[in-house]
């Protein structure tokens, strides 16, 4: 029956290939969910290829819709698939779409940096409680500075806000930190503050 060639009611075809771009992964991937109608397929499976004839996977039919959780940007300006039932030569279908902006170095965001200056210490030092919104950090932790790029502590996100008890004056009119995720290269905030008199 599948070895005809000569009756077009039995040809296999792919039609009406839609693929919808989901949300980006902190890790760069995305999620993506892909539809097709078929007829004839002869079986029940299909793959699918990106770029390169390169096979990311083989599903089956009964799956239609399918979403990949994880799809990989192709670093181009648009991404490629192509659906072929299996093992049926020809009996597929491509399609190209626009990349999303999934680098997960630009998704992560710190905004609405926020600082409240506490109580003086008998050291000269004083309290200081530091608070910000995140989107997408892609770990757990982060870090803040004082002025020259110098590391004064690391934490968890889970502490926000944070107090640190014993923050040091920089002696000059203004006192300065800057927050960042760690290990996310340009994802943090500074912000300046009029030093107290202690």
């Amino acid at each position: 029956m599948f070895g005809c060639s000569d009756d077009s009611n039995n040809h296999c075809s792919i039609n009406d290939l839609e693929i919808t771009v989901g949300e980006c992964n902190a890790d760069g991937t995305y999620s993506l969910t892909l539809n097709f109608d078929y007829e004839n397929p002869g079986n029940d499976y299909f793959e699918v290829y990106v770029r390169d004839d390169l096979l990311i996977g083989y599903y089956e039919l009964a799956e239609l819709p399918l979403t990949i959780e994880d799809f990989e940007i192709s670093e181009l300006d648009y991404d490629y698939i192509r659906v072929c039932v299996n093992d049926v030569a020809d009996c597929c279908q491509a399609m190209e779409w626009e990349s999303p902006q999934c680098d997960s170095d630009n998704d992560c965001s710190i905004n609405d940096l926020e600082i409240t200056v506490g109580e003086c210490n008998a050291d000269g030092t004083y309290s200081l409680t530091l608070n910000f919104n995140y989107e997408n950090p892609g770990n757990d932790y982060f870090e803040v500075y004082v002025r020259d790029d110098l590391l004064i502590g690391y934490y968890e996100l889970t502490e926000l806000p944070l107090t640190i008890e014993n923050f040091e004056i920089s002696e000059l009119d203004y006192d300065y930190i800057r927050v960042c995720i760690n290990d996310v290269a340009d994802c943090c905030q500074a912000m300046e503050w009029e030093s107290p008199d202690c």
